[in-house]
C-alpha cells in the first residue's frame, strides 16, 4: 500500500508499508546553497525518525509496495516466526537431549556412551637400516675427520694386512746405553709388604701380539689379565668399548697395564726414554698418544698411579697452563694427555686437532643421556679406539646402555629406535609383575642373547660374586672404643635432662590420674623450649647422643652457621656440659678442639 503525503517542506512522501509495525517514511528534499540561496537541482532522499541523515551523500531507499492482503498476512507470520526463533531452538535442544536418553535395544538405562572417531593406526616401528630425524645412525652424524681416518685404517688394513693395524711399536733401531746393565735397571711397581700374584714372566697377548712385561704381570690377578687383553685387541684394531667392572676390581690398573702393552713398555728405567729416543732416531715414526677424560677430582690419582706402575710422560690439559700442556702433545712430547669433560667440552676444538690413538673415558656413565651436551661433545672426539670405564653402566634405562656403546662403535648397534624395540621393551614388559609366560620367555630368550652374542664384542664386566675365587678374603675387625670421661659426663648429663624425661617417659601412665598417657595429657609441652611439644626433640635427641659418642667438637656451634641453627646447638651444649660450655662456645670455631683427646675416645685408643 503507498500513500502520497506532503511533508512539512511541502515536499511529496512516499509511505511503504510492510506490516503493522513496520512504518518506513521516505522524504526527497532538495537541498539548497546556503552561500548563494540557488537551488540544487539534484534530489537526496531523507529518511525521517532516528536514522543517520547524511546532508552531503544521498541515501537511496528501496520502497516495496505491498499490493494485496496476503501479503500482509505473510509479513506477520515471518515476524511472528523471527520473535519465536530462540524459544524453537531451545526445545529442539531439549528433545535431543531427551532422545539421547532412551535406551537401545537391550542395553541399560542411562546414558549412551558417545561415539569416538576411530583412532589412527599406531606408526610401525621402523627396521633396521631406516632413519628418522630423532634416532639417526650416529656414523651419519660424524665430523668429516672421523670418517676420513676410519677409511684410512680400513683401506690400510686391507692392503697392509696386520702391518695396517696398531700393533705395539718395535725399538729395534733404538740404541738405548742401559741395555747393558739390565739386572741393574728399577722397575715398577714395588709393592714390597705383598706377595705377587703370578711367577715373574711376560705374559704374551694372543690376539693382539702384545706383551705385559714381567714387572708388572708378577701383580696382576688372572681376570685382570682377561681384561687387559680385551682392551689392547680394542686398541689394535681401533675398535671401542666399556670395560664395566665391580668398583674396587682395578679398572685403572688394567688400562695402564693394557698401555703399557700398546707402547712397547718393559717396565725399567728405559720407558722413561723410549718416546724421547723414537722422535729423535725418526721424526715421522708413528707412536701412540692417549687422551684420559675424566672427572676433575680423579686427575691427581691417575698421575700417581701412572708414577707407580711405570715411567710415563703424562700432562694433563686443565688449569692456568693447559696450553702449554696442548703444545706439548700436539709436538709430541707427552705420551697421555689427562682432562676433565668440562674443560673437553669447552676446548674440544683445540683437542680434537690432535689424532689421538686412543681415548679413555672414566666414569663414562657420564655420558650416558644421548641428548646431553656431554655426550654430543664426546660423540666428537677425535679417536677410533675408545674405551669407557665405568662400575655403573645402567642406571636407570636400557637405553643408558645403548647410548655408551654408540658412542664407543658409532652406529654399529643401529638406531636407539631398534635398540628400544628389540631389546629395551621385551626386559621391561618380562620384569613387570603381571608378565605373562610368553612374555617371560621372550625376556629371558632377550636377555641370553644379549649377554651372550652381543655384548661380549663391545663390554667386559665381571662383578666380584663372580671372581670371588681371585680376590683376597675380606676381614672384618670390629673394634669398641670406650668414651673418655669428659664424653661420658656430657652424655650422662644429656640423658638427664628434660627433654629425654619427656621423650622416655611419654607412655607412661599420666601421674594426674586421667588413665592417659603422659605425653598425650599433662606433659605434651617441655617448659621454656620452643618449640614446646616433646615430639620436635625426638630425632634430634637421637642425633646429640650420636654427636656426643663420636666427638664432642661436632657439638660445639660453628660460627658459619645460621644464627638459628647456633642457638639450638648452644642449647644442647649447655645441657651437656653446663661447666665447660661457655668457654666451648667462646673458642668454637678453634682447630684445636678438634684434636683434644677428652673430646674422643677413639683417638686415645689409636694413639
Amino acid at each position: 500500500m503507498e500513500n502520497d503525503h506532503l511533508g512539512s517542506d511541502g515536499h511529496p512522501e512516499v509511505i511503504s508499508i510492510d506490516s503493522d509495525d513496520d512504518l518506513e517514511v521516505t522524504h526527497y528534499s532538495t537541498p539548497r546553497n546556503r552561500s548563494s540561496g540557488v537551488k540544487q537541482e539534484s534530489a537526496t532522499p531523507v529518511r525521517s525518525g532516528s536514522t543517520h541523515i547524511s546532508s552531503e551523500a544521498a541515501r537511496t531507499v528501496k520502497v516495496q509496495p505491498v499490493d494485496s492482503d496476503e501479503d500482509v498476512n505473510d509479513g506477520e507470520l515471518a515476524y511472528k516466526k523471527f520473535k519465536e526463533r530462540k524459544s524453537l531452538k531451545r526445545k529442539q535442544t531439549s528433545a535431543i537431549g531427551r532422545k539421547s536418553k532412551i535406551p537401545r535395544g537391550n542395553e541399560f538405562v542411562g546414558r549412551v556412551k558417545p561415539e569416538r572417531p576411530t583412532p589412527r593406526p599406531k606408526r610401525p616401528l621402523k627396521s633396521y637400516g631406516e632413519v628418522s630425524s630423532e634416532d639417526e645412525l650416529m656414523e651419519s652424524t660424524l665430523p668429516g675427520y672421523l670418517k676420513n681416518r676410519r677409511a684410512q685404517f680400513e683401506l690400510n688394513h686391507e692392503r697392509l694386512q696386520d702391518s695396517g693395524l696398531k700393533l705395539p711399536p718395535t725399538y729395534e733401531d733404538v740404541d738405548f746405553s742401559d741395555d747393558e746393565r739390565l739386572e741393574e735397571l728399577q722397575e715398577r711397581p714395588v709393592f714390597p709388604n705383598l706377595a705377587t700374584q703370578k711367577e715373574y714372566k711376560d705374559i704374551e697377548l694372543p690376539y693382539s701380539l702384545g706383551v705385559i712385561p714381567a714387572p708388572i704381570a708378577q701383580w696382576l690377578r688372572q681376570y685382570q689379565v682377561e681384561g687387559v687383553a680385551f682392551l689392547h685387541e680394542l686398541f689394535v684394531y681401533q675398535k671401542g668399548g666399556v670395560l664395566g667392572d665391580d668398583m674396587g676390581l682395578g679398572k685403572t690398573i688394567q688400562v695402564i697395564a693394557f698401555l703399557t702393552a700398546a707402547y712397547g713398555k718393559t717396565g725399567d728405567e728405559r720407558d722413561a726414554k723410549r718416546m724421547r729416543k723414537v722422535r729423535r732416531s725418526d721424526d715421522t715414526a708413528w707412536y701412540p698418544r692417549t687422551l684420559i677424560v675424566c672427572p676433575g677430582t680423579l686427575i691427581a690419582n691417575w698421575k700417581s698411579e701412572f708414577t707407580r706402575w711405570g715411567w710415563w710422560n703424562v700432562d694433563s690439559y686443565h688449569g692456568e697452563n693447559k696450553d702449554i700442556a696442548l703444545d706439548a702433545a700436539r709436538s709430541g712430547r707427552v705420551e697421555v694427555l689427562i682432562t676433565t669433560y668440562t674443560t673437553y667440552m669447552s676446548n674440544k676444538d683445540s683437542l680434537n686437532m690432535i689424532e689421538w690413538d686412543c681415548v679413555i673415558a672414566d666414569e663414562c656413565h657420564k655420558i650416558k643421556e644421548r641428548k646431553s651436551g656431554t655426550t654430543q661433545s664426546m660423540n666428537e672426539i677425535n679417536a677410533l679406539c675408545r674405551i669407557g670405564l665405568t662400575g655403573t653402566a645402567i642406571q636407570n634405562k636400557y637405553e643408558e646402555l645403548w647410548t655408551l656403546l654408540n658412542w664407543t662403535n658409532p652406529g654399529v648397534l643401529g638406531p636407539v629406535s631398534t635398540w628400544k624395540a628389540k631389546i629395551c621393551e621385551p626386559l621391561k614388559i618380562g620384569q613387570s609383575h603381571d608378565a605373562t609366560l610368553s612374555e617371560l620367555s621372550r625376556a629371558r630368550k632377550t636377555a641370553k642373547k644379549l649377554v651372550e652374542n652381543l655384548l661380549p664384542q663391545f663390554f667386559l664386566r665381571r662383578m666380584k660374586t663372580l671372581i670371588a675365587d681371585q680376590l683376597p678374603k675380606k676381614i672384618d675387625r670390629v673394634v669398641f672404643c670406650p668414651l673418655t670421661e669428659t664424653q661420658s659426663e656430657a652424655y650422662e648429663n644429656f640423658l638427664d635432662s628434660d627433654i629425654v624425661d619427656y621423650i622416655k617417659n611419654s607412655t607412661q601412665i599420666c601421674d594426674c590420674l586421667s588413665g592417659r598417657k603422659r605425653g598425650w595429657c599433662c606433659y605434651r609441652f617441655i617448659p621454656d623450649r620452643d618449640p614446646a611439644a616433646w615430639q620436635s626433640y625426638v630425632f634430634p635427641a637421637i642425633a646429640v647422643l650420636q654427636k656426643l659418642s663420636n666427638h664432642l667438637a661436632i657439638l660445639i656451634p660453628q660460627g658459619s652457621d645460621p644464627k638459628e641453627k647456633q642457638d639450638k646447638d648452644k642449647s644442647y651444649l649447655e645441657v651437656a656440659l653446663p661447666d665447660k660450655w661457655e668457654d666451648l662456645y667462646r673458642t668454637r670455631d678453634s682447630i684445636v678442639n678438634y684434636a683434644n683427646p677428652e673430646f674422643c675416645g677413639n683417638a686415645g685408643f689409636l694413639s
